[in-house]
């Protein structure tokens, strides 16, 4: 597609994956994904697409406006529920979070922390409430 950016939607997952090796002889386990690209992406250019070319494509799996987030290697399990430990005046505090969709990298947050909250990311396992920290 060159500079511009295609969209399109996820028509189609192949329900078995393939193993493929990599230049570097990496093995890497594969699934093919057609797309379906929107109608405005043939008014701009994308029809010099042929058949066979590869392409970098970012999946948005979830899309919400305004959401609170947090890293999830900031979040411990704490029981049934979830924890993190918030910054505040150079001190660790323990907060118990409730957390809604994750990625592998972030989660949403739909209560317990304020927008701006730092948090502690990769918290070692003897931090404890009340604990200096720097940052």
């Amino acid at each position: 597609g060159g500079p511009t950016v295609l969209e399109g939607r996820v028509a189609r997952v192949e329900p078995s994956a393939f193993t493929d090796v990599t230049a570097l002889g990496v093995q890497e386990q594969r699934a093919r994904v057609v797309i379906a690209l929107d109608a405005s992406a043939w008014t701009e250019g994308a029809l010099d697409l042929g058949d066979g070319y590869r392409v970098t494509a970012q999946f948005v799996l979830r899309e919400t406006d305004d959401a609170a987030r947090a890293p999830e290697s900031a979040l411990f399990r704490e029981g049934e529920g979830w924890g993190t430990f918030v910054v505040a005046e150079g001190r660790a505090r323990r907060r118990r979070v409730e957390v809604g969709h994750r990625d592998g990298v972030w989660a949403e947050v739909l209560g317990g922390l304020s927008p701006g909250d730092p948090v502690v990311v990769h918290p070692p396992e003897d931090l404890v409430d009340g604990a200096r920290v720097e940052g």
